[in-house]
């Protein structure tokens, strides 16, 4: 199940991989404009976000709690510690919870898809697999449209 949306979520990962090409690691946290996450933040915010479709159906998380809180919903690139994960440290977990979802989304069983979706502050998806499904496509691609707008205001060309 959910075949589309996996193949979608590793598309993302790949456009991901090509927006952090050639950005200098001392450019990853500026904000050219207040309120505009910054690359590293959005990095951390989608490796973390590939935790959430296992833990929906019941499966660990890949990555460390520390980062959840770093990057997860209501965090913001301000408020990120000095000793916050690298590109080298992140990058790898993104790619690791990724393949963790493509293994076990596929597997759910239509029952745990159908439950009632348990996060509060998306009421907008009914089940699990709505909510699941959104994790693996649009959240990620609204993010990866955040990055490729901070590239084009340091006057980056698109990819």
């Amino acid at each position: 199940m959910l075949e589309t949306e996996i193949s979608l979520m590793r598309h993302n990962g790949r456009y991901l991989e090509r927006l952090l090409a050639g950005i200098p690691n001392g450019q990853l946290n500026h904000q050219p404009a207040a309120g505009l996450n910054t690359p590293l933040w959005i990095l951390g915010h989608l490796t973390v976000s590939n935790d959430y479709p296992p833990n929906l159906l019941g499966c660990e998380k890949v990555c460390p709690q520390s980062w959840h809180d770093m990057f997860g919903p209501f965090s913001y690139p301000h408020d990120l510690p000095a000793d916050a994960p690298t590109v080298e440290q992140l990058l790898p977990k993104f790619h690791e919870g990724l393949e963790h979802c493509a293994r076990v989304v596929p597997v759910a069983t239509p029952e745990q898809l159908a439950q009632t979706n348990p996060i509060a502050f998306l009421p907008q998806f009914a089940t699990i697999g709505e909510l699941i499904a959104h994790c693996l496509t649009n959240h990620a691609a609204t993010h990866l449209g955040q990055f490729s707008a901070w590239r084009r205001m340091l006057a980056m060309p698109s990819v």
